[in-house]
């Protein structure tokens, strides 16, 4: 019975500190990103500012620049991706139907 309660004890106590906040930003942990490298994607669940890495990707962060001031991606549909969603290496190299493509 003891062991139990102590069992019991230590889960509650667990689950109240994964529920406890995290800790506030220290604003001296933030920096201002340069206005040129910045994307501005204003949607119905609110604004989302993306700071774009010229030194990583030059000629994808042209292309996004470029086709942003010609408006490309007013009114577009935008959808969330995460790596849980993404195909695994070994899913993506066969399938039933032979080898997977982008076609």
């Amino acid at each position: 019975m003891r062991s139990v309660l102590i069992v019991g004890l230590t889960l509650l106590a667990t689950a109240a500190a994964a529920q406890a906040p995290a800790p506030a930003a220290d604003p001296a942990d933030w920096r201002a990103p340069g206005a040129d490298d910045t994307l501005v994607i204003d949607t119905t669940k609110g604004r989302y500012v993306v700071e774009m890495s010229p030194e990583i990707a030059p000629v994808h962060v042209a292309r996004m620049k470029a086709m942003a001031r010609q408006r490309y991606y007013d009114g577009s549909l935008f959808y969330r991706s995460s790596r849980a969603s993404w195909p695994r290496p070994a899913t993506r190299a066969t399938s039933s139907t032979g080898p997977a493509s982008l076609s």
